[in-house]
């Protein structure tokens, strides 16, 4: 995408399944916060096997942002940069 002058972005923030380990643990400030018998998320499971497919999902994916001040010229060039560069990179992601 930047040879067609078109930049791309990948996901800034890690994927929710990247848990840090006190968050994957659910250590909280207090103990009794998410383990009191009311609080449903006792229930809820954090850490990479509650997203098995996120990271294969992401590892494949970029961005292009399109500014709301293009010019629908701006645009179709952003489209024709893609649909020229998609075909070429689908098989080596498949």
């Amino acid at each position: 995408m930047k040879a067609e002058n078109v930049p791309d972005t990948v996901p800034a923030d890690r994927p929710y399944c990247q848990f840090k380990p006190y968050v994957e643990k659910k250590h909280t400030v207090h103990p009794a916060w998410l383990h009191s018998p009311q609080s449903a998320a006792r229930s809820i499971q954090y850490g990479a096997e509650s997203c098995p497919r996120t990271l294969d999902i992401l590892s494949r994916f970029a961005g292009v942002s399109l500014h709301p001040k293009l010019s629908s010229s701006d645009v179709d060039d952003v489209v024709a940069a893609i649909r020229k560069v998609y075909p070429q990179i689908v098989p080596l992601v498949r």
